[in-house]
């Protein structure tokens, strides 16, 4: 079994890779205009930096629940611009935080990809590594990795609305892998949130791999990368 802390690519047969918040980030200039109708003004900048730290804030009160819908009144949203520091009337934030959702429903706002995924993902697959997506999130996923032309790198998508089951749920993975054919000690697991992705992968038996670009994760006990081309680096890609 491929272990933690002496990952040995010889091991590793599939990459698993969360979609939000690995491949795609959302789109904050659609969320700052979201936020703008309801008098918040917070910039596209401003968000995208204050995610980083409601992603740790998130992970310490252990929420299980996808990005789309965090359980809080304000979800995902709500923790993101309490983050940012800007001033806000709990009216106007509930009342975006409805229409970020409605907006995120329709049209996937999970869309823009960090210009190292393509290199990345094309040294993976070119060292022989399969991949596929395991993401909590909602079936109009497919098509913003179809939009972005990630979809030849993988060779399924495993989406919790789906499957019925979401992120940490074991489940979600035990699908994945019997989609690809592998066992879990052939498996490893990329993914943004420790509460979801860490745990989970690391339940389903599949050694996991915390993506915490802004190294504010140094305490966690798992493996941890700053970029995907470190983590072609670690598998020596």
């Amino acid at each position: 079994m491929v272990g933690e802390r002496d990952l040995d690519p010889r091991d590793v047969e599939v990459v698993f890779l969360d979609a939000g918040g690995v491949l795609l980030n959302p789109d904050w200039e659609r969320g700052a205009a979201i936020l703008g109708a309801h008098g918040i003004a917070a910039t596209s900048g401003q968000l995208a930096k204050a995610e980083l730290t409601a992603k740790r804030q998130m992970d310490d009160a252990g929420f299980v629940h996808s990005t789309g819908d965090i359980a809080e009144e304000d979800g995902y949203l709500g923790w993101v611009v309490r983050a940012t520091g800007v001033p806000f009337e709990p009216a106007a934030l509930h009342a975006a935080a409805g229409d970020f959702e409605a907006e995120h429903l329709r049209e996937n706002l999970w869309s823009e990809m960090p210009a190292e995924v393509p290199g990345a993902l094309g040294r993976l697959h070119d060292a022989g590594y399969r991949m596929a997506v395991v993401s909590n999130a909602e079936p109009n996923l497919r098509d913003r990795i179809a939009a972005a032309v990630l979809d030849p790198f993988f060779e399924t998508l495993v989406i919790s609305a789906e499957v019925g089951v979401e992120k940490p749920d074991r489940g979600i993975f035990t699908a994945a892998l019997e989609r690809v054919g592998v066992s879990a000690e052939h498996a490893i697991h990329v993914g943004d949130f420790y509460s979801l992705d860490v745990v989970g992968a690391r339940g389903a038996g599949i050694v996991p791999i915390l993506l915490d670009t802004a190294d504010l994760s140094a305490d966690r006990d798992c493996v941890r990368i700053g970029s995907l081309s470190e983590l072609a680096g670690l598998l020596r890609a």
